[in-house]
């Protein structure tokens, strides 16, 4: 049988996570008759072809330990279970007795010195994000969905499409959770890259406002995945711009209104007390507006 601890990584190839030239050693509990083993019969969760090899296993002179060494392409990770399919080998002790009947079975250790080689802790690179598409005829989505992506230093564990929108908040100045808007999400687009779309209705804009990514409870790990986030990942968007576009009545109607409209609350003829006019802008605005800054002109 597999000893405790039987089976250990070797970053034998010296580079981030499982590559070619990596090592994955099987300690069994005592000499055995050192059958040969196919390559195709160490299976990675059940399945073959995951360790990018085409050299059966070897064992050394005690026969007690087997050696796989990886190929390219491999996708094998700490605290993975590895099968050794016996079907058509015959494995003993070294005396011939002692048939092992049941495939050995044993998650690869995640304990030091077991290591395919780790990278570094996740952490975002420093920039300041980008707002796309960006212009003067648009502010944060209202003519063209808008986002902007945290970019990480370094690979991390997550790959195209991986989603993270539960694990993505918005907070203000005062540390309370504002909307992201109706559609809005968090996808990474590739191991370095999570795409924060803003959805409809949001309020956030240029100013006290900073992302907070959960990135442990998102699973968010270096790309060997042996190292796990340290925490809240959080950035600023005191510096980012949403866009240029300049407030004006909205004569377009794009937002479904015509501009200026008047509407009577009482059932006299002409303007009256209480009637009112109601101003649309075509978009949003930092503050609200007096009654004494508007004025009326006689058309």
């Amino acid at each position: 049988a597999l000893a405790s601890a039987g089976v250990v990584a070797k970053n034998t190839g010296n580079a981030v996570g499982a590559n070619a030239g990596d090592t994955i050693e099987f300690t069994f509990d005592t000499p055995t008759n050192g059958a040969t083993i196919p390559f195709a019969n160490i299976l990675v969760g059940g399945a073959t072809g995951k360790l990018g090899t085409t050299l059966n296993p070897q064992w050394d002179l005690t026969k007690t330990k087997l050696t796989v060494t990886l190929g390219v392409s491999s996708a094998v990770y700490l605290g993975d279970t590895l099968t050794i399919d016996l079907t058509g080998v015959t494995l003993t002790n070294i005396g011939g007795e002692g048939l092992v009947g049941t495939n050995p079975s044993q998650a690869i250790s995640s304990t030091s010195p077991s290591t395919f080689g780790a990278g570094v802790i996740p952490a975002l690179n420093g920039t300041t994000p980008v707002v796309t598409p960006y212009g003067s005829n648009d502010y944060r989505g209202q003519t063209a969905t808008q986002y902007f992506d945290l970019k990480f230093a370094n690979a991390t564990n997550k790959v195209l499409g991986n989603i993270s929108t539960g694990n993505v908040t918005v907070k203000d100045g005062t540390n309370t959770v504002v909307a992201l808007g109706t559609g809005s999400s968090a996808e990474w687009q590739d191991s370095q890259t999570l795409r924060i779309t803003i959805g409809v209705n949001s309020v956030i804009e240029k100013g006290n406002f900073t992302v907070h990514y959960d990135a442990v409870t998102d699973g968010l790990k270096d790309f060997s995945h042996e190292l796990n986030a340290a925490g809240e990942i959080t950035q600023s968007l005191a510096n980012v711009s949403f866009g240029t576009k300049v407030p004006g009545i909205d004569a377009a109607a794009s937002t479904g209104h015509t501009g200026i409209e008047a509407f009577a609350t009482g059932s006299s003829v002409g303007a009256d007390e209480d009637d009112t006019i109601t101003i649309y802008l075509d978009t949003p605005t930092d503050q609200l507006i007096d009654i004494s800054d508007i004025t009326v002109q006689k058309a």
